[in-house]
């Protein structure tokens, strides 16, 4: 993956001198967990394909976004195991996804793990609102803060990784650039959470009015899951107006902006917490 000269310097000096806790903040699709890998894959001189297999790697994700202090516990017991290499250097590492979803519980737990951490032990997160931890745990940790990449950059990247320019480029508009996703869509890969949401937004683009519709009462019954479908339909409708714009199409470029207003508006509604059914009705009626 490409990165910013910053992190690109700063992950540099990680490695070079890795501290024993790690936090890379970025909003989702940034590229967090690819980073995460690469980091830990140095660390123990291995290739990133093997970091979730490996049996010095723990991996922590999180379930339906909570991570308990069950977990923190299993890790604590984890960084007490003795190592059976003997020389200096970091033989173990944990790695937490979303250490934002850690409960204030698990949290207050992972600070003792955190001020007495094993020598040849290297813990590494990644988190997308830096906010919900305790600063307490942000203190005793290095910080990389992911930012974007110039397009000019980014598009040479993958152009130099065999994907085709149009390609590229209707990939770096549909994730407004943000790397991770930009590489999900690219590679298809459906473990990304907002490559799912584009590929829903897109289904209900082009589907008939009559279908669009029938989804109303699905999407409406969940707030969570309506905010990411919109977010995800913005994200379509931005790279369709972007594409317009690219080809001086006034057609679709018309077409396009009256669509993004209307995206605008229901996401808008969402925040004051208007009648779903409603608005996703208005929606759709008006794509």
């Amino acid at each position: 993956m490409i990165y910013n000269d910053l992190t690109a310097q700063q992950v540099k000096a990680f490695l070079a001198q890795p501290a024993h806790a790690l936090i890379v903040n970025a909003p989702v699709g940034f590229g967090k967990r690819s980073l995460m890998h690469q980091l830990a894959a140095s660390l123990l001189d291995i290739e990133p394909g093997g970091v979730v297999q490996h049996p010095a790697i723990t991996i922590i994700q999180p379930v339906k976004n909570s991570i308990g202090i069950e977990v923190i516990r299993d890790l604590r017991s984890f960084s007490k195991l003795r190592s059976a290499n003997q020389k200096e250097g970091i033989h173990r590492i944990i790695l937490i996804e979303d250490a934002q979803g850690l409960t204030r519980e698990a949290q207050n737990a992972f600070l003792k793990l955190l001020e007495e951490p094993p020598a040849d032990l290297v813990i590494i997160m990644t988190v997308s609102s830096l906010g919900l931890l305790l600063p307490t745990i942000i203190s005793r940790a290095q910080l990389i803060h992911l930012k974007p990449v110039p397009k000019s950059q980014v598009l040479g990247y993958f152009s130099e990784q065999g994907f085709a320019v149009k390609d590229t480029e209707r990939a770096y508009h549909l994730s407004d650039g943000r790397l991770g996703l930009m590489h999900a869509i690219l590679q298809e890969s459906n473990d990304h959470p907002l490559l799912t949401q584009v590929q829903l937004a897109k289904e209900v683009l082009t589907a008939p009015a009559f279908e669009r519709l029938q989804k109303i009462d699905e999407l409406s019954k969940d707030k969570a899951n309506l905010s990411s479908f919109l977010q995800g339909l913005h994200r379509v409708v931005q790279a369709a107006l972007a594409g317009a714009i690219d080809k001086n199409d006034a057609r679709n470029i018309e077409r396009w902006k009256l669509r993004l207003q209307q995206v605008h508006k229901a996401l808008d509604g969402l925040v004051v917490n208007a009648n779903t059914k409603l608005l996703l009705t208005d929606l759709l009626l008006n794509l």
